[in-house]
């Protein structure tokens, strides 16, 4: 609609009717967006794992509570995603055409399926976005994003293909399943909320060790118990020259003991 008819000469295709009948492509382009990107995380990944000799690579999931942990994170999540969408399915009655998927018209059972869907699609997504939230709306950010493929993916897709008929990408179909279209939104926007939170709780990722911690640093902020090494306490102490007459007193006995300790180490690990 834009780079090919400027390159064409044509001027851009922006009008309604142009919109309507390349609006059948769009599911096209955002499921090869959705390949692509994922086979160039799995190819990251790969690399990493071949090439890379950093042990916290390998230590990684550990470090960050585990992505056992993060699976039940996206099984609650999508529930939770879930159960937001089950209002609009009852709404426009779409409970009995899930239900079709295993031969019933039931719409419990149709409930049924339909919550067990929205864990495995919670499964994926923290599988998927597993350390990318950093807060709330980063986290609604990518659940929105991730309900918008899985409208694509599974209503005008998969659904379809699995009932034995054909993918609906036409403009009609989309604009029918435009409810459907509200629900996956609302679903991916709880969803990201929810595992954001819930990650958030359990592993904050995106804080350092300190900020996670912070009665870790001391009340008062002293320099030197937080240091290893007695000869970088040596280095901080020498910095204060402006002390009462007693800290200079308790410097001038730890220069002291920092060289009594280092006359009594053998000559040969000196």
């Amino acid at each position: 609609m834009t780079i090919s008819p400027l390159l064409g000469c044509h001027g851009l295709e922006w009008a309604p009717v142009a919109v309507r009948t390349a609006v059948a492509s769009l599911p096209g382009y955002v499921l090869l967006g959705a390949g692509t990107a994922l086979l160039t995380c799995w190819l990251g990944g790969l690399s990493r794992a071949v090439f890379s000799d950093d042990v916290r690579h390998a230590l990684e999931g550990r470090l960050a509570g585990g992505r056992v942990i993060s699976i039940w994170h996206g099984v609650i999540a999508g529930l939770a995603g879930g159960v937001i969408f089950t209002g609009v399915m009852v709404a426009v009655s779409l409970l009995p055409l899930v239900a079709t998927l295993v031969g019933s018209e039931s719409a419990v059972v149709g409930l049924a399926i339909h919550l067990l869907v929205s864990q495995v699609v919670g499964v994926t997504y923290a599988v998927f976005f597993r350390r990318r939230s950093f807060d709330p709306a980063s986290g609604i950010g990518w659940g929105v994003s991730y309900g918008f493929l899985w409208w694509i993916l599974g209503n005008l897709t998969l659904l379809p293909v699995l009932l034995g008929a054909a993918p609906r990408w036409s403009a009609a179909a989309l604009a029918v399943s435009f409810p459907s279209l509200v629900g996956h939104l609302a679903y991916g926007a709880v969803l990201g909320l929810v595992y954001q939170r819930l990650e958030a709780r359990v592993s904050p990722w995106h804080l350092s060790r300190s900020g996670r911690d912070p009665e870790s640093r001391g009340a008062g902020g002293d320099a030197t118990r937080s240091t290893a090494f007695p000869a970088t306490r040596f280095r901080q102490t020498r910095g204060f020259s402006s002390a009462a007459p007693n800290d200079t007193l308790k410097r001038s006995h730890q220069i002291v003991t920092v060289e009594n300790l280092f006359r009594s180490v053998p000559a040969g690990i000196a």
